[in-house]
């Protein structure tokens, strides 16, 4: 419901906005030689309305697309002309640079949460590319989760030529949830219209946008170039909108919408795990594994065996071994890792007839390197498995007994081993947590 809130406000002021990007009211008129200065992605707002971000939520640049399922992003020509422009607006005595706006959003192949967290990752890429690539500070930024941005793919479907184009909007307008609207449009005809969306409509839709916004009351124009009444000067066709500046008719009073962005940001991931490797030698083992940095976790399992497997074999051991891991991919908890792991062992075991060995003053210690991969299924990406090696070394102090019932101590010792010190195929549960939730509130005037 909040997300069909969203979409429907980015509508309302698609509509007010889409005859001319540039909004003002009848105190204001921007100047006509402004639009020579910055013609494209720069809008001007007056300070009355100065908030009233969202309605170029479905408007003006796009300066990010992305692959299906992905937010990453890399420096490219044309992003180094945005980050060129937003210097050059707020290096501009002429105008005064108010903030710069960002939106994310996602097509909606898949469900509405995971592609609500997917427009929230492109949004906050170029965010953050802006922050880092301009000289604008962070209060002069802000951003808007727009999800699945339908309402703008409903436009995009009325203005093309499809055969399809009369089923699919009126699924569209009959079906409000979003995630059964999916499954009906893929079900429509065999697929073919939901195959002919996926090519021609929905790709624009995986993007990240960005609007400069400027105060309209605060341009400064030279007298020189301050254009005569009785002599009109005509604007440059390729630069000038080919309407007049819309004048908007706004409410005096502002309405406070509270606008829920996605409450996961970025997911982390806290683990239930037992090795299977262990279990099947008789060692019961539990661990837990929890993220603590955006590519960094800590494992730490506990592997404990109190019984004797007959009178005179045994494998007692109290044991825990806890890794600090840094994740290769982009998403810790997922494919590959490394690891550095070091082990405490207290130990009773006698697994021949030489003699039963047993843990003298201090427990066996030692540390290694390992590595891993971890792979996740299930809906929710819960139940996964774990395959790993590490080698490292060990020093262990023991005493050694004859094997037989109430044997005597027949020496003692110190080692040092050196080898294979992880293995495991472990069964894991997780559970993926966002590391924060915020409200954003959005005034709609």
């Amino acid at each position: 419901m909040k997300y069909t809130i969203l979409s429907f406000l980015i509508f309302i002021t698609h509509l007010i906005t889409s005859a001319n990007n540039y909004s003002v009211t009848n105190d204001s008129i921007v100047p006509p030689e402004v639009y020579e200065w910055y013609p494209t992605h720069v809008t001007f707002l007056p300070k009355s309305h100065i908030d009233s971000v969202l309605q170029y939520a479905s408007t003006d640049i796009v300066p990010v697309k992305f692959e299906l399922y992905k937010s990453n992003i890399s420096a490219s020509a044309e992003l180094d002309s945005i980050t060129s422009l937003i210097d050059r607006v707020n290096n501009d005595e002429r105008v005064k640079l108010a903030y710069v706006w960002v939106g994310g959003s996602a097509s909606p192949d898949g469900r509405l949460s995971l592609n609500t967290q997917l427009a929230q990752r492109r949004g906050q890429a170029l965010t953050d590319y802006i922050r880092a690539n301009t000289n604008i500070s962070a209060s002069q930024l802000r951003f808007d989760n727009l999800g699945e941005d339908w309402y703008t793919i409903t436009d995009a479907i009325k203005n093309s030529s499809s055969e399809y184009k009369n089923a699919v909007l009126e699924i569209i307008a009959s079906e409000s949830d979003f995630d059964v609207r999916e499954q009906k449009l893929k079900r429509l005809d065999n697929g073919k219209p939901w195959a002919w969306m996926k090519q021609e409509i929905l790709p624009r839709f995986r993007n990240a946008r960005m609007v400069i916004v400027c105060s309209a009351e605060d341009i400064k124009v030279d007298p020189i170039e301050k254009i005569e009444p009785q002599q009109p000067q005509q604007p440059a066709q390729d630069t000038i909108p080919d309407v007049a500046p819309t004048i908007v008719e706004l409410p005096t009073q502002p309405v406070d919408t509270i606008i829920p962005e996605p409450e996961q940001v970025k997911t982390w991931f806290i683990a239930a795990k037992t090795n299977l490797l262990w279990l099947a030698g008789t060692i019961a083992n539990i661990g837990v594994e929890v993220q603590f940095a955006e590519k960094w976790s800590i494992d730490i399992p506990v592997y404990y065996s109190p019984y004797n497997l007959s009178s005179n074999r045994k494998i007692r051991v109290l044991a825990t071994q806890p890794e600090v891991r840094y994740w290769l991919s982009k998403q810790a908890g997922a494919c590959h890792f490394v690891g550095l792991h070091g082990h405490l062992m207290g130990f009773n075991v006698a697994i021949n007839d030489h003699g039963r060995y047993q843990d003298a003053e201090s427990p066996l210690w030692g540390f290694g390197l390992g590595y891993g991969y971890a792979v996740n299924w299930g809906k929710e990406k819960n139940w996964g498995m774990e395959f790993n090696l590490g080698l490292g070394f060990a020093n262990y102090k023991y005493d050694k007994f004859y094997n037989l019932p109430n044997g005597q101590k027949c020496g003692e010792g110190e080692d040092w081993y050196y080898g294979l010190t992880r293995a495991g195929i472990t069964l894991t549960y997780k559970w993926w947590i966002p590391r924060r939730a915020k409200i954003v509130k959005g005034i709609t005037d």
